[in-house]
């Protein structure tokens, strides 16, 4: 009979070559000083793919949540970088270009421009969504709003506010003609906001923003804008008149839980910094579209309460949705004003008419900018909704507005997996 370490000899030699082929188990500080090695020689070296293959093989098991969320951001970024040869992601999408975009394009071959706008959907909008995907999604986006205007007709004319839409806007439109009545509208409708802050937001101490007018000047100025330089909300008029259905949309978009909440909440309560400050930089499709994704919120903050006010929200939302088809049609297709006015016409209330030439001038003149709005809000809904149906009753609207505020802007097509990094368990 054969000695009984016949048979477990063999089974301890197997075991000692499989535990010395395993990656022994590493000290989680000396993983993450690891980690920082290369991200600081990502940052400083050249775009490689060794680095990325280097980033990409990096284990992420004992990496910080924060170091997570840099793996994240800094693969991205590197992987852009390389597939599309440091593609100078504002030339195309700045008026400050030479001359102007308008001039930057008109040198372009129809080929070229829209080799270069799809290139560029990629660095300044951070999608992987091609133009025609783009296109789709700006015809859905705007079907939906001329549904949500078709019901809002018929609650109009039950209530008998009018016989149509524009019948309402002639009898009950609210317009302003005084610069102190639109300062008090708007505070008192900060007043409305603060009130119900605390359902979907936790509380920061940040500056509070004043407010104050501008007068158009140029033919594409926007009705408001936020200036952080100012710390102020801007919004502009020709000094005689100013349509009141834009207050509530302008306020929560311009201000908090918009613009004003978003830039000052990301400077001074980042989640994750290296060198002491936040590493990502401005992304126009995140911060643009969490402005554009908070309006989605206003009726819990009080807002777009009567029939004007909730106008004003889809009349934005329909102008935003059919700019993410014209701006594709425009700038990648190269249709002529005259092919843009046919189909504005065709989808458009004739109500707004009155900015059909000046937002083909903002297309023509930023392209692929008037997306980010549609783009970004999108992607930060349909995270939201993912996070709804994972957690059920244990989702927290407040943790998770907590979250995408802190983290900083990230692209649209890796927002998902940063808020992941950050959200899940680590060491």
């Amino acid at each position: 009979m054969r000695h009984p370490m016949y048979y477990i000899a063999p089974l301890i030699l197997v075991s000692l070559f499989w535990l010395s082929a395993r990656p022994f188990p590493v000290n989680s500080s000396e993983t993450n000083a690891a980690f920082a090695q290369l991200a600081d020689t990502v940052q400083h070296g050249k775009d490689t793919q060794e680095q990325l293959s280097a980033l990409e093989d990096f284990p992420a098991d004992y990496l910080t949540k924060c170091n997570r969320f840099f793996k994240t951001v800094y693969e991205d970024r590197l992987r852009n970088r390389i597939e599309l040869g440091r593609v100078d992601r504002m030339q195309l999408a700045s008026s400050s270009a030479p001359q102007g975009t308008i001039w930057y394009l008109s040198q372009l071959t129809p080929e070229q421009r829209a080799r270069a706008y799809s290139d560029n959907i990629k660095a300044y909008l951070g999608s992987d969504m091609t133009p025609q995907e783009l296109i789709a999604f700006g015809e859905r986006e705007s079907a939906k709003a001329l549904a949500e205007l078709t019901n809002l007709e018929a609650d109009i004319t039950q209530k008998n506010l009018g016989a149509s839409i524009s019948d309402f806007v002639t009898q009950h439109s609210n317009v302003y003609t005084s610069e102190a009545d639109i300062i008090a509208a708007a505070d008192a409708r900060r007043v409305l906001i603060a009130e119900n802050f605390g359902k979907l937001f936790l509380d920061y101490e940040i500056p509070k923003a004043h407010i104050e007018a501008g007068l158009t000047s140029e033919f594409g100025t926007a009705i408001g804008r936020y200036d952080p330089t100012k710390t102020a909300f801007i919004f502009y008029w020709d000094g005689k008149t100013f349509d009141g259905k834009n207050l509530d949309f302008l306020i929560v978009h311009e201000l908090s839980p918009g613009h004003h909440l978003q830039m000052n909440v990301a400077k001074s309560f980042a989640l994750c910094k290296r060198g002491g400050k936040p590493i990502t930089s401005y992304e126009v499709s995140f911060t643009e579209g969490w402005a554009a994704y908070v309006e989605t919120l206003g009726k819990d903050l009080g807002l777009f309460a009567d029939p004007e006010q909730e106008l004003g929200r889809i009349d934005w939302n329909l102008i935003r949705s059919i700019r993410v088809v014209l701006d594709v049609r425009i700038n990648h297709d190269g249709w002529s004003n005259e092919q843009v006015s046919a189909y504005w016409n065709a989808h458009m209330p004739d109500r707004l008419d009155n900015l059909l030439a000046r937002e083909t001038l903002r297309m023509r003149e930023m392209p692929l900018q008037a997306i980010s709005y549609k783009l970004g809000a999108k992607a930060i809904l349909d995270l939201k909704a993912e996070e709804q149906a994972r957690l059920g009753d244990a989702f927290d609207i407040r943790e998770f507005h907590d979250i995408i505020l802190r983290m900083g802007g990230v692209p649209p097509r890796v927002l998902a997996q940063a808020y992941g990094a950050l959200a899940g368990e680590a060491p």
